[in-house]
């Protein structure tokens, strides 16, 4: 994808998301398999949510984008 944003570019949301699946009773191969299917929706999740912001408003940092669409959510 020509926009993409690397990895490197925003936080590794990894420990977060093994702690909500382990909270959500996951464990073995099933919590290995939804780790891979969050961890992908997250970065699809800030692409669109960048993508989106660059579409309708201008902001100061990252920080702030993140934080309108928060607002939002």
């Amino acid at each position: 994808m020509a926009g993409e944003i690397p990895e490197s570019m925003f936080e590794d949301f990894s420990e977060e998301i093994l702690s909500d699946l382990i909270g959500e009773g996951y464990h073995g191969e099933e919590l290995k398999r939804k780790f891979a299917e969050r961890k992908a929706m997250m970065a699809v999740a800030v692409d669109n949510l960048i993508e989106e912001a660059r579409a309708s408003k201008s902001y100061e940092s990252f920080g702030d984008m993140l934080e309108d669409a928060n607002d939002k959510g």
